[in-house]
């Protein structure tokens, strides 16, 4: 994260109104169109909209500086979509339409993440989630989280050997 971010990060935990103006005028657009994406309705994007930087500010102390601020903030974004596409769903109690695939991309990538979560150090988790769902490059992932290139590519490795077993004991293989 670039230094200006840490400060303004830091500023936001203090509750500070200019450090979230900064925040929300860089990020809003895309969090609406995440939520968009998903919800394929402008008024509950809005809302969603909202509601992301009411729970952000309600979290901002569970943040740690050492992740991707606007992931953090897009995974606010998607998880709070997913939940009211489904309550919607729910309420209509319709099936899914095939041509929602961003919500299947989108459900597969949280479930994905909830997998590396549960299987991995944090440390890997996000450069997995970096390298696979974001597809970023060793480089990328090092500047971002402020490491050697080795240090990722090593800790790479040793969480793909992790996820193998994990996988074999779960399929009992």
């Amino acid at each position: 994260m670039v230094d200006i971010d840490r400060r303004i990060i830091e500023r936001l935990k203090k509750r500070d109104e200019r450090a979230f103006d900064i925040i929300y005028d860089k990020y809003y657009r895309l969090v609406y169109y995440v939520s968009y994406d998903i919800l394929k309705d402008a008024s509950g994007a809005e809302d969603i909209m909202q509601e992301t930087f009411i729970k952000l500010m309600d979290n901002i102390e569970d943040y740690n500086e050492q992740g991707n601020f606007k992931q953090y903030l897009l995974r606010i974004a998607k998880n709070l979509s997913l939940n009211e596409y489904k309550k919607r769903q729910a309420h209509e109690q319709v099936s899914l339409p095939e041509e929602i695939t961003s919500y299947d991309r989108a459900n597969e990538e949280l479930e994905v993440i909830l997998t590396l979560e549960r299987t991995l150090n944090k440390e890997e988790s996000k450069i997995v989630q970096y390298k696979i769902l974001f597809d970023y490059s060793f480089q990328e992932i090092a500047d971002e989280l402020n490491m050697t290139i080795g240090k990722v590519q090593s800790q790479y490795y040793i969480a793909i050997k992790k996820l193998k077993q994990y996988f074999i004991e779960k399929e009992g293989v």
